[in-house]
């Protein structure tokens, strides 16, 4: 009878943390109330979690309820089982999860489930409340644990395909087509998207597209698996990506009636993205499915590689507090400003200052830099300039109970000095000739010559900050790097703005364009 009445006290304190989450977290929402997990039964797993929520940073919070006599090492080899079981049932990599296990009583928990953390990769909290016979929760304190299963994630391959349409119809009867040769040649977890040109441009001769983005199973494969492979389709060792050859083997078991093809890739799918509409046509393997937890946006943000992966650019909302997360996310942050050596070296101290300093922070990074100046040129001075086309990065650090809100933005900075020379003249002094400047993008090293291109353009790449000081915005500052710091200068620059580089260097923007379509195709 006692045991009952916990497992009801249990019930109601659930349905009031259902109905209550912010007492346990600000910006937690609701994802599904026990959520059943349940693996294949030769696996003998299952089991439900009390309440899965999303927090404010698109993590994944599993909150386990336990109760004040449960044996304790109990719990935690169930926590351990769930979120093994969820990851894998879902596809998720393990800076995606947090664990919060919610007690009346730790003293037998407490221990067990610091070693935990200790021994884990996940984010792992404790909170002690207090609540009465109604379930009803009064207090809410956090417990102090001292931290930091390898369930392969369903991530997306850099490694994309592209079938392009003429005709609209003909593109939808090789959709299902696709989906079968796909899932033939045992790739379980992929997205398949239909892609519609939004512009009716003349010169876009095939207006219809299926993008495949999938995660690749290579890295899961035994030997005898990659042989077994091998011996259905042909295997090229020396291809920069070996998803490649997942892709030629697509092709080798269905009648490719498709017009033209490209492979793709998460930078090309993010420029595609700007003039084509993209639906998500088919889920399949840990994507699909009633239950899964990714929406069609954020799968199209996964397949962009926005969140890390791009050696491009970098968005992300994340926090120090994260460890794993923050180290991925740091680390991809900085490799998207290849060539950008001032940025990165200056960006590399603030966030390991942040670090040090406000643990609790909320931080967002954003980055453009693409390596490859010219073209950030010809698209913002055309008719149709993309802000996203302008290199530079933002930190914003705020939530922080150490430190005031900050916020970092690196910038081009102009001397003002106009570009005179031809640009044919600037093309050969940067990268020898305006082929080695597309031969250069084409394999990716463009970025080597980008602080030349820089400087030829009578430009330099800056940081400045603002600051919230005694409730009045101060900056901008100066912020630069010497001898392993950070120094600010708050004397007047004379440094004049991108913008205005655009608007008083038309002639030679002109000239640029006019070489560039004369030297490169599809701009």
């Amino acid at each position: 009878m006692k045991h009952q009445n916990i497992n009801r006290l249990e019930d109601r304190i659930r349905d009031f943390l259902c109905e209550n989450l912010e007492c346990l977290e600000s910006g937690l929402q609701l994802f599904k109330k026990e959520q059943r997990l349940l693996l294949e039964e030769h696996m003998g797993a299952g089991g439900r979690v009390d309440i899965v929520a999303k927090d404010r940073f698109g993590h994944f919070v599993l909150i386990e309820i336990k109760r004040s006599d449960q044996a304790a090492r109990q719990a935690v080899h169930e926590i351990s089982k769930y979120t093994a079981l969820f990851r894998a049932r879902f596809g998720l990599d393990e800076e995606k999860v947090r664990i919060m296990v919610v007690s009346t009583s730790w003293h037998e928990l407490r221990l067990p489930l610091t070693e935990f953390k200790r021994a884990s990769r996940y984010h792992v909290e404790g909170k002690q409340i207090e609540a009465n016979q109604t379930g009803d929760v009064l207090s809410v304190k956090d417990v102090g644990l001292d931290t930091i299963l390898p369930v392969s994630g369903a991530t997306f391959s850099r490694c994309q395909d592209m079938c392009f349409f003429t005709d609209e119809t003909k593109r939808n009867l090789f959709l299902p087509r696709l989906h079968k040769a796909v899932s033939d040649i045992g790739i379980k977890d992929f997205v398949i998207l239909t892609c519609d040109h939004l512009k009716g441009r003349p010169e876009v001769i095939y207006p219809f597209c299926l993008y495949l983005a999938f995660s690749s199973p290579v890295p899961e494969w035994e030997v005898k698996d990659k042989n077994e492979f091998k011996g259905r389709f042909e295997w090229e060792d020396g291809l920069d990506q070996e998803d490649e050859n997942l892709i030629c083997a697509i092709y080798k078991i269905t009648d490719p009636d498709w017009d033209s093809h490209e492979i793709g890739y998460p930078e090309k799918f993010v420029s595609m993205r700007n003039e084509w509409s993209t639906d998500v046509a088919i889920r399949a393997g840990r994507f699909g499915g009633k239950e899964a937890p990714l929406s069609d946006e954020e799968i199209l943000r996964d397949i962009s590689f926005i969140d890390g992966g791009s050696s491009i650019y970098h968005e992300k909302i994340t926090s120090p507090k994260f460890e794993t997360e923050w180290e991925k996310s740091k680390s991809s942050f900085i490799s998207s400003m290849e060539g950008y050596s001032p940025w990165q070296e200056i960006a590399q101290l603030i966030l390991d200052l942040i670090y040090q300093e406000s643990k609790d922070a909320v931080v967002s990074m954003d980055s453009y830099a693409p390596g490859q100046l010219p073209l950030s040129f010809y698209e913002l001075s055309k008719n149709r300039p993309n802000l996203r086309h302008r290199p530079g990065f933002n930190i914003l650090v705020e939530g922080s109970t150490e430190c005031a809100p900050r916020w970092y933005v690196g910038v081009l900075g102009w001397d003002g000095t106009l570009v005179e020379r031809p640009a044919s003249v600037i093309m050969e002094e940067v990268y020898s000739s305006t082929f080695n400047f597309v031969a250069a993008m084409s394999l990716g090293v463009s970025y080597e010559m980008e602080l030349r291109a820089i400087r030829a353009h009578n430009l330099e790449p800056l940081v400045f900050e603002w600051g919230l000081e005694a409730g009045r915005i101060k900056g901008p500052t100066l912020v630069s790097y010497k001898a392993g710091k950070l120094h600010r200068s708050t004397q007047d620059h004379n440094t004049r703005s991108i913008t205005e580089f655009l608007e008083e260097n038309q002639d030679y923007l002109s000239d640029l364009r006019q070489l560039l379509e004369e030297t490169c195709f599809g701009l």
